[in-house]
């Protein structure tokens, strides 16, 4: 039976009763195991005054927030996707101005909340928040609930089917239960409903038995993959498919001839992190669970007898080796050694590589790592001698890395086990270790025309259903193929072949989907791929750790951070917004050519200057030489002819004087 859940509502900081719903509108869109639900929400202000409220929005339980809009002069404006730091400094700038704005940040949780202002005094706002899911049953709750009657309900829905991959005839949806709305019942494969005056209790189930033998508890040996493809509206280039493989888990007698050289070894690797960031951790709770942990090793079904302890931090220390038979202090004695231990220094998940020189000199049948996988020096991922047995990794600090310490686990063909998780059952992560490598999805081979497949590292599948992989189509008109290989470990026991078709239609989903299934494969190493992140979420419209909803109120405040708006609601201020920025872009090419005109006139000139003939620098040299040779000599027999016109005149004085003198005489 469908549980009850809370109204979505907004709350005010000085008002003790929140504002409640008066009318609501939600679209449904179904497609194969994927559904958008998109919630139309007006609420009334019964105040005398402006206010600013908070947005307390129940999410299902995996869904995410795909859309968002805020009612703007009438009209909802749809938000955009932003850098996660450029959204909040404009958001928090417009909030000083006193300006309407919405933003939504990745948060964890199921509540969706969100700040909405201005809500008009005596007035209504409207309010839109979309968001997707993957189907986990062959039904659809939509959680219908009021706090008082609605003025108004309508509802739309709409179920498409997956693809003729899917044995069986084409089966219609139906109403499983209809909660608090009466006559209500689809027409073929949709759905239309209008009412007035009405409270919600109970949420309203589709059932959907097209896909019932996917989701059956042990699908039949006969069962097909469930084909999901579609192209991206926003690029008809670009297409994309969603493959639902029915999966029945092997049983243990599987699990051991598929690894029988492991099941064989009786020594058991335990790798202990003492960095310093484990310091806070319950100590006590850890060493219960380590304890029941040996304990059911060292039981005679299991076999093993011999442990070797690696205490780590930011380097290795020597492997102490433990018997730990029944009857032993083994285990009293390892926990004694870990207890003993000091917690300081850095985590270098590197030390993990020497297990493959000590695997190597005894062969394990498995490694337990113990650590919170915050790695601080060297590199996150260890190198390929760390993954030559399962590694089950076992976490208990709130402050962790479960990303990372999730793939290492799948790698290695080993499992994760997080007890901070409320999904955590210790009989679960016993009978994994009985099992040592985990039966999982390994991987895909790519056929012509598929490419970028995700999950793209090896996942454990511990529970029979379906597996569901999202992948690319290169030449969408085309269609493509791929082979799905499953098994323990590294070795492949199962595998499925599956032939995608072209896209019949266009769908955001579909698209959507893939990209959070790359961002997810993204996020183990988040630090190194924030850019290529960031980039998915702004292409594909939804929340990541770094890109953001954003709405705002004027063309000046986009144009202000560089924020193309929605076309959707704000039509007027997207065409201007768009046309101001042509002309900017034109008025700047315009700038760069006359700038490139510049530069290509002034390169003409000095290549025409070059071009020029003129006096080498040493023809120059030779040339004043010879004219200060010249004159030097011309003023030497300047000197020479005024010394001889001095002697010539002398001379002549000289014979005048004689003559006188004679005449005297």
């Amino acid at each position: 039976m469908a549980t009850k859940s809370s109204p979505p509502h907004l709350t005010v900081a000085d008002e003790p009763e929140p504002i409640a719903l008066c009318a609501l509108s939600i679209d449904v869109r179904v497609a194969g195991t994927l559904a958008e639900l998109v919630w139309d929400m007006t609420f009334r202000n019964p105040h005398g005054r402006m206010l600013e409220c908070e947005l307390q929005f129940p999410l299902p339980d995996d869904a995410v927030v795909s859309g968002y809009g805020v009612e703007m002069n009438g009209e909802i404006v749809d938000a955009v996707p932003v850098e996660k730091e450029t959204a909040r400094v404009a958001f928090e700038a417009a909030v000083r101005e006193g300006r309407d704005a919405g933003l939504v940040e990745a948060a964890k949780g199921n509540v969706f909340t969100t700040r909405v202002y201005p809500v008009p005094p005596n007035g209504t706002k409207r309010v839109r928040v979309a968001y997707e899911l993957q189907l986990t049953a062959p039904s659809l709750l939509i959680p219908l609930c009021s706090a008082a009657p609605l003025d108004e309900l309508a509802m739309h829905a709409l179920v498409l089917p997956a693809s003729a991959a899917v044995a069986g005839p084409s089966l219609p949806p139906r109403i499983n239960d209809a909660g608090d709305l009466s006559g209500l019942a689809f027409n073929g494969t949709e759905l239309s409903a209008h009412y007035t005056n009405v409270l919600l209790t109970k949420p309203v189930v589709v059932g959907l038995p097209a896909l019932e033998p996917a989701f059956a508890p042990t699908p039949a040996a006969d069962s097909k993959p469930e084909i999901l493809v579609a192209s991206d509206p926003a690029a008809e280039s670009d297409a994309f498919f969603i493959v639902n493989d029915p999966m029945t888990v092997p049983d243990a007698a599987d699990a051991s001839s598929a690894s029988s050289s492991e099941q064989q070894s009786k020594r058991v690797a335990l790798f202990y992190d003492a960095s310093l960031s484990r310091d806070k951790h319950d100590k006590a709770a850890e060493a219960g669970l380590l304890r029941r942990v040996l304990e059911f090793l060292a039981d005679p079904k299991q076999g093993v007898d011999t442990v070797d302890l690696v205490i780590f931090r930011n380097a290795a220390d020597e492997p102490k080796t433990f018997s730990i038979t029944p009857g032993t202090p083994g285990i009293d004695e390892i926990i004694g050694a870990i207890e003993g231990s000091f917690f300081d220094g850095g985590t270098m998940l590197q030390c993990l590589e020497m297990l493959g020189r000590l695997h190597a000199e005894h062969p394990y049948r498995m490694a337990l790592l113990w650590t919170d996988g915050l790695a601080t020096l060297g590199r996150e991922m260890p190198g390929d001698t760390a993954f030559v047995v399962p590694v089950h990794v076992f976490c208990i600090d709130p402050k962790n890395n479960p990303e990372l310490l999730a793939f290492i686990a799948q790698k290695s063909g080993g499992a994760f086990h997080n007890t901070t998780s409320p999904l955590f059952a210790p009989a679960a992560a016993l009978a994994a270790l009985a099992r040592s490598r985990q039966f999982g999805f390994i991987g895909a081979e790519c056929g012509d025309g598929v490419t970028e497949v995700f999950p793209a590292h090896p996942v454990p599948i511990t529970v029979s259903g379906r597996f569901t992989v999202a992948g690319r189509l290169s030449t969408p008109a085309k269609g493509g193929s791929l082979v799905l290989c499953y098994g323990f470990g590294s070795t492949v026991s199962r595998k499925v072949t599956v032939a995608v078709p072209p896209p019949p239609a266009a769908s955001s989903v579909v698209a959507r989907f893939w990209a959070r299934k790359k961002v997810a494969e993204l996020e183990v190493f988040g630090d190194k791929h924030k850019a290529d992140i960031a980039a998915l979420g702004r292409k594909y419209c939804f929340v990541t750790p770094g890109t953001s909803l954003l709405v705002l109120e004027s063309l000046e405040q986009y144009q202000r951070y560089g924020i193309t708006p929605s076309k959707r609601g704000l039509p007027k201020i997207h065409a201007d917004f768009v046309r101001q920025k042509q002309q900017a872009e034109d008025e700047e090419d315009r700038r760069v050519k006359a700038k490139l005109d510049e530069y290509v006139s002034k390169w003409h000139g000095r290549c025409n200057w070059w071009a020029t003939k003129r006096p080498s620098l040493a023809d120059k040299m030779i040339e004043d030489l010879r004219r200060k040779r010249n004159e030097a000599r011309e003023s030497r027999l300047q000197q020479e002819r005024e010394r001889i016109d001095r002697s010539a005149v002398k001379s002549v004085n000289n014979i005048a004087q004689n003559s006188r003198s004679c005449k005297r005489n």
